[in-house]
C-alpha cells in the first residue's frame, strides 16, 4: 500500500501541493502536518495537485481543509484529479466544479486571475 506523501512548492503568489500515493483515513496526520506547514504562507492561492494519488478512500478530512482555506479567503484549486476521484469529492460536497482544473498551469493561469 502507498503512503501518502506530499511537498510545496511556492513563488510570490501561489503554493502548490502535491500529493502521492493514496488517500486513507490513516493519512490524517500527514494532512494534519501539511496544515502546519501552509498556516505561515502568505500567498492567497493554494493549489492541490492529485496527478500522483492512486486512490482516494477518504474525503471528509480534506473536505474540511478545502472549507478552512476558502473561510480563511483563500483560493483554492485542485488539478489532475482522476475521473472516480473528481465524481466523489464533488458529490461528497468539498470539491467545487469551479475549482477543478486538468493541469497545474491551468489553475495558475486562472487563479492568478482572480482578485
Amino acid at each position: 500500500m502507498e503512503n501518502l506523501i506530499y511537498s510545496i512548492k511556492q513563488d510570490k503568489d501561489a503554493v502548490v501541493v502535491l500529493f502521492q500515493g493514496k488517500f486513507s483515513a490513516k493519512e490524517i496526520p500527514i494532512l494534519e502536518k501539511m496544515i502546519t506547514e501552509l498556516e505561515g504562507k502568505k500567498q492567497r492561492h493554494i493549489i492541490f495537485d492529485f496527478r500522483r494519488v492512486s486512490s482516494c478512500l477518504t474525503y471528509a478530512a480534506f473536505h474540511k481543509i478545502l472549507k478552512s482555506y476558502r473561510g480563511a479567503n483563500k483560493v483554492v484549486a485542485l488539478t489532475s484529479l482522476k475521473p472516480e476521484i473528481k465524481m466523489m469529492m464533488v458529490r461528497e460536497g468539498g470539491a467545487r466544479e469551479s475549482e477543478i482544473y486538468g493541469s497545474i498551469p491551468e489553475a495558475l493561469g486562472s487563479v492568478s486571475a482572480k482578485p
